[in-house]
């Protein structure tokens, strides 16, 4: 909401204090990149760029093929090869490879899928975070690699859903030639809103030399009652 209050006191108030969506879409596309690998769609956190989402399957999982028993690689021989061409001899090397080369086309769920049932020993080189909005279907899965697996995963959570599901606010009031960004408010994804909070820091904070007291009632014709986008 913009409001524009000038009046014969002599002080002169524009308040803009709404839902940010333009800001909030900035934010999301700022840290969350939209990732395929090996056809299948991810969200990735990408903080501000700072964390390289440019990857494939092979960097999120390593594995090592020297730890696959020989029965599971005849299993997978008979299950995989041999039922498709009935005639094709079992080898256990070539087989070997053929899991190596299926590994590398599947998606991060497969992959997993197909290492835990061969009992190949791998490595994660990623976390997921299942954020939820408020609503039914509010529900997305992102992908935490590089170096945010250093980060407070529970902070980063918060952060996650405030980027799919919140909107930040602005929070701007100039009076006269003054311009006051309100803390705790500006740029901030917040829980509840009050007009008091947001009058008495004005209160507390502006400079400008006006009648203090006409400047409070001004403010409370101003600044709105609860948000709009």
């Amino acid at each position: 909401m913009n409001n524009f209050n000038k009046s014969g006191t002599g002080i002169n108030i524009e308040c803009d204090i709404a839902y940010d969506t333009f800001q909030a879409q900035m934010n999301f596309d700022e840290n969350i990149d939209r990732v395929k690998i090996n056809g299948e769609e991810y969200y990735i956190y990408s903080d501000y760029g700072n964390i390289d989402t440019d990857i494939d399957i092979d960097d999120l999982i390593t594995y090592d093929l020297n730890t696959v028993t020989h029965d599971k690689v005849e299993e997978y021989y008979e299950n995989k090869i041999h039922a498709i061409f009935d005639d094709y001899p079992f080898d256990y090397e070539d087989t070997l490879n053929t899991i190596d080369n299926d590994l590398s086309y599947m998606d991060i769920h497969e992959t997993i899928n197909t290492l835990d049932l061969l009992g190949i020993k791998y490595t994660k080189h990623y976390e997921t975070i299942a954020v939820t909005g408020y609503g039914q279907g509010d529900f997305a899965t992102v992908l935490i690699i590089g170096n945010a697996l250093e980060y407070n995963l529970k902070a980063l959570e918060a952060e996650l859903t405030n980027y799919f599901f919140d909107t930040p606010i602005v929070a701007r009031i100039t009076i006269n030639d003054e311009e006051l960004y309100i803390e705790d408010y500006d740029g901030y994804y917040i829980d509840e809103y009050d007009k008091d909070k947001v009058i008495a820091w004005v209160m507390d904070n502006v400079t400008v030399k006006v009648d203090m007291s006409v400047l409070l009632l001004e403010l409370d014709k101003v600044v709105p009652e609860t948000l709009e986008y």
